[in-house]
């Protein structure tokens, strides 16, 4: 059970019985408890599969489920997903972003998985809000609904 939020209190004998699960856990599916946080906990998506960083509550915040539990492999299923940062100048808004997955939830579609890397390797991409500027990049222009 996860402990992480919680109404009342987490008695001794609590974290005590979660720390002993997770020890029996990694040494049963990893062979060791000294092993970095991604060889366990992944982003995962379609056939891509990737380690990621973080927790709950905390900045790039993390929130995991058994996904494997032969292999021991944890997925991201919540967390930061979408992260945005603008710096303002004299030339406006300097817009950088990134998605955990990618800007389309279809599979078929090229950007399902496309910012995955970008997202494990804490970098972004750049935005723009400039009408003209999104015509010339855009693959193809449309009215939704249409």
């Amino acid at each position: 059970a996860i402990l992480m939020i919680r109404n009342g209190d987490v008695s001794e004998e609590m974290a005590v019985d979660a720390v002993r699960k997770a020890k029996k856990l990694l040494i049963k599916t990893h062979g060791t408890m000294d092993l970095p946080l991604g060889d366990v906990q992944r982003l995962m998506r379609g056939d891509k599969s990737y380690p990621i960083d973080g927790l709950r509550e905390v900045p790039r915040a993390c929130d995991t489920k058994l996904a494997d539990k032969k292999k021991g492999l944890y997925k991201m299923t919540a967390g930061d997903g979408y992260i945005q940062i603008l710096r303002f100048d004299e030339k406006g808004a300097q817009i950088r972003s990134v998605n955990a997955f990618g800007a389309s939830n279809r599979p078929e579609s090229k950007h399902f998985t496309d910012q995955m890397e970008l997202f494990r390797n804490h970098q972004y991409k750049q935005m723009s809000l400039d009408r003209s500027e999104l015509e010339k990049t855009a693959a193809h222009v449309y009215h939704p609904g249409e």
